[in-house]
């Protein structure tokens, strides 16, 4: 679900609900750096919302300040409402009965995010433990149920083994049973098929998708691979440098993006068949933190960048017309950019290869 950060929307309160998220980070210098600069995104309950940019873009740093688990020092500001408490007003120790037990998260290296020195049993029998009254016995028992549900083989053996015995699939599996086995209304998926090949990937892709179908958990989910967001979510919301430049239905990405970056990411992935001399690639890479350019920060890599793009920087508005699309751009009434049912143009980036409405 797109939000405009007001609030102010029509139907049911979303389960989640970013409301211009800043994040700022101390530098070695005594400097503070912006890493997120006013995130505003909101996901319904049952929902599936995709979090998707290049490494640096700033969704990994989004998904740990979801939970407040950012570095020591940093400073935060915004909302980040859960069923309409604002989790960035509560006392800190307050924030134990919301992760694991109403928001769980799966991260994207398993192998650093399990403890090597218990087995995989433990760890997830203590989760429960942690948030609901279970015996010892009985949280045995109803780990080694979520290990069969997320369909690892030999459960019962499974459960007693370390993290460096397990595959990396059956490690990341034994992840989503630990982030599943209380229940939470929301899951945060952090690249969690980046580690696995592509066999793997189609099962645990197979398992979210059911457990968001069967169990109605909500999930966002953190990818820079538009296929994965286009086969797992509903909504999409796009990130460059800290930002939000794009947000909208996955459909309305996929056929008409409005942002150049948006339309680069989806031409930047190689297609089976094609006949292309060579891949495409959006060129230069994200800005680092505390040195992103005036104006547009997306302006050093477009090749449809105007005087404007450069002199003044630009919010996150409403297409024209879709009041549920928004984009962060100067040129978007003015661009018609490729979606993935397009030909691909001499120069994707490029303005004299694109399409122009106006």
């Amino acid at each position: 679900m797109i939000t405009d950060g007001s609030g102010n929307g029509a139907g049911p309160t979303p389960l989640l609900d970013v409301r211009e998220l800043s994040v700022f980070l101390p530098a070695p210098d005594g400097r503070e750096v912006q890493i997120l600069d006013e995130v505003t995104f909101s996901v319904d309950r049952g929902t599936t919302l995709g979090l998707i940019g290049e490494s640096g873009s700033g969704k990994s740093m989004t998904a740990l300040a979801i939970l407040r688990l950012l570095p020591a020092g940093a400073r935060v500001e915004g909302q980040v409402l859960l069923d309409g408490v604002d989790l960035l007003s509560q006392p800190l120790t307050a924030m134990k009965s919301v992760r694991g037990r109403r928001i769980s998260i799966v991260f994207q290296e398993p192998m650093t995010a399990l403890d090597p020195v218990f087995t995989i049993g433990y760890q997830i029998s203590q989760t429960l433990r942690a948030h609901r009254e279970f015996s010892r016995r009985a949280a045995r028992e109803a780990g080694i149920e979520m290990l069969t549900a997320v369909g690892i083989p030999d459960p019962s053996r499974r459960y007693d083994e370390y993290p460096h015995q397990l595959s990396g699939g059956m490690r990341q599996r034994a992840m989503i049973a630990m982030a599943l086995i209380c229940q939470p209304e929301l899951l945060i998926a952090d690249e969690p098929t980046t580690a696995v090949d592509i066999t793997i990937q189609a099962q645990l892709l197979a398992l979210l998708r059911d457990l968001n179908l069967t169990r109605e958990t909500a999930i966002l989910f953190v990818s820079h691979d538009i296929g994965v967001i286009a086969e797992m979510c509903r909504d999409v919301v796009v990130m460059y440098a800290g930002q939000v430049v794009e947000s909208c239905s996955t459909d309305d990405l996929l056929e008409r993006p409005r942002h150049p970056y948006s339309s680069g990411l989806m031409w930047a992935v190689p297609r089976i068949g094609s006949h292309a001399d060579e891949l495409f690639a959006i060129p230069g890479r994200v800005p680092l933190p505390g040195s992103l350019p005036d104006g547009c920060s997306f302006h050093p890599r477009c090749g449809h960048v105007q005087p404007s793009c450069i002199e003044h920087p630009q919010s996150l508005d409403p297409v024209v017309g879709q009041l549920h699309h928004r984009v962060r751009c100067h040129r978007s009434s003015q661009l018609d950019l490729p979606g993935v049912l397009d030909e691909h143009p001499v120069s994707l980036i490029g303005g004299d290869h694109v399409r122009s409405s106006s």
